[in-house]
């Protein structure tokens, strides 16, 4: 057992609270990545872009990185006993974006708008269902896949800094059946034999050459788009389903 490399600062190297953004990013006047209530998240933008946002704020801001978007699936896969995020976040083809804060007045920690596909859980809302998100500080050209655990250091289509975690990623399409667990990283290890309604219910996709990551669901996701979802693109890839976090 260890640490998560979430929860090391990597100036002291102390033991630190991890932050999460409660809504998807927004970009304020002054180019600053925010996490505020009754905006619209920003989208259309490339990683890169949404990381010098982040920067922008100061020492300490990055955004979502692979470490912490895997402890935050795991609380969820725990709190609600199942790994097919389908089973307690249904899906929904709602036919707008909405602005963030729409879980604001729920006075739930836990909830869900079956009308919308909104939810919120211990205070972060839309970890699904409004855009999906880019997640830094991971490259991957398969069989092999890289981390950043400096968030400092987290770059594009470059392994410098980076440590390789895992040769074993797979080289072809599908649905997840189960996931590995190396160097302190998850990654889903077998892709054939599953669907939208059985193991973790969503998809893995991959490509050929270097790629970067983007996980969750959008709001009119299927059911192969979910908390498990390991999607792949090109670094310059932007589209209005796909923002970020903080």
């Amino acid at each position: 057992y260890g640490i998560s490399p979430a929860f090391i600062d990597v100036v002291s190297g102390e033991v630190k609270p991890l932050w999460f953004g409660k809504y998807m990013a927004g970009v304020d006047d002054s180019n600053r990545m925010t996490s505020k209530s009754g905006v619209m998240a920003t989208a259309e933008q490339t990683l890169g872009w949404f990381r010098q946002r982040a920067i922008n704020n100061g020492l300490g801001y990055y955004q979502n990185s692979l470490y912490t978007w895997q402890i935050v699936q795991m609380l969820v896969w725990t709190y609600f006993g199942s790994i097919n995020s389908d089973d307690f976040f249904p899906d929904i083809n709602y036919g707008s974006y909405l602005n963030n804060g729409q879980m604001d007045n729920v006075p739930y920690k836990v909830a869900y708008n079956s009308t919308t596909g909104k939810n919120t859980f211990f205070g972060i809302e839309n970890i699904l269902k409004e855009k999906r998100h880019f997640i830094d500080g991971v490259l991957l050209n398969r069989p092999n896949m890289y981390v950043a655990k400096d968030f400092r250091k987290f770059a594009t289509d470059t392994t410098t800094n980076y440590d390789l975690v895992s040769t074993s990623l797979p080289t072809s399409s599908g649905f997840i059946v189960s996931m590995a667990f190396e160097n302190g990283v998850m990654y889903p290890k077998v892709v054939a034999g599953g669907s939208d309604g059985t193991y973790f219910a969503d998809q893995y996709y991959q490509s050929t050459g270097n790629k970067i990551l983007y996980g969750g669901s959008y709001r009119a996701s299927y059911a192969n788009n979910g908390l498990s979802r390991w999607g792949s693109y090109d670094s310059s890839s932007s589209f209005a389903s796909l923002g970020s976090r903080l």
